[in-house]
């Protein structure tokens, strides 16, 4: 258990946050980590993994990344695994579909229904994901590196549709 292996956590928070390539992924996955990490020193004050992961954060011991705030705040919910998977992928996927709308020429209709399409297969990529171990993590998206770099430096065009 999570309780049990900080140790983990803090490892898995250090591979997070070497997997993002861009610059903007990663202050873009700390300052979310911050915030949730917030929220849930707000929502479950008397959870000892929640106020030392919120403390470390602040202290500069770990990295701080989105994604392990919001396992740790799913956890502290009683919530499982498959809902924070859904959970993060439907963030992925709607973070995408909005640089898409600022950088391509796609209407936010269009987008919506990509994000329909794809949250419907949120069960079927977790059922292939479950069994993996730490070991296994890995970041190796292309597309999102040449967006990001897009955005970056290019025309915003979020409205222009």
């Amino acid at each position: 258990s999570y309780e049990n292996n900080y140790k983990a956590i803090l490892e898995t928070d250090s591979l997070s946050y070497i997997g993002k390539l861009s610059n903007e992924s990663r202050g873009m996955s700390l300052k979310m980590g911050r915030k949730c990490s917030e929220m849930a020193t707000l929502l479950f004050p008397k959870n000892r993994i929640v106020m030392q992961w919120h403390n470390d954060i602040i202290e500069g011991k770990c990295y701080g990344c989105h994604n392990i705030s919001l396992a740790i705040m799913f956890r502290a919910a009683g919530m499982d695994e498959a809902s924070l998977f859904a959970a993060l992928e439907y963030g992925t996927i709607n973070m995408v579909l909005n640089s898409a709308l600022r950088i391509f020429r796609v209407s936010h209709i269009d987008t919506q229904q990509i994000l329909k399409e794809l949250c419907a297969l949120a069960s079927e990529d977790y059922e292939k994901i479950k069994e993996l171990d730490l070991q296994d993590i890995q970041s190796f998206a292309p597309e999102l590196d040449i967006i990001a770099s897009l955005h970056e430096q290019g025309t915003k065009r979020m409205f222009g549709n």
